[in-house]
């Protein structure tokens, strides 16, 4: 196995324990406000960080997919989540 291949495979088990990680909080999140409609901290949290995260992404790379999709639907989330709270 040569260095970059290596490199490519230690970038992706990152990529996938960090899709998993905000997946789970996601997850956690949709059950808190099923259970509870003001309950909104962690799926806010949650949106927040991957708008923020997935929005540099975009602004550096320009390509609408994923980064520019995924920091969109967020904004949208957070924007329900906070209407949820009205």
């Amino acid at each position: 196995m040569c260095l970059s291949s290596l490199k490519e495979f230690k970038g992706g088990v990152l990529s996938l324990i960090a899709g998993l990680s905000v997946g789970f909080l996601a997850g956690c999140g949709a059950y808190r406000v099923s259970n509870d409609k003001r309950d909104v901290k962690l799926s806010l949290f949650t949106a927040f960080f991957l708008a923020t995260i997935m929005g540099v992404k975009f602004k550096r790379s320009k390509k609408i997919m994923p980064a520019g999709l995924v920091a969109g639907l967020s904004l949208m989330m957070i924007l329900r989540l906070v209407l949820l709270l009205l």
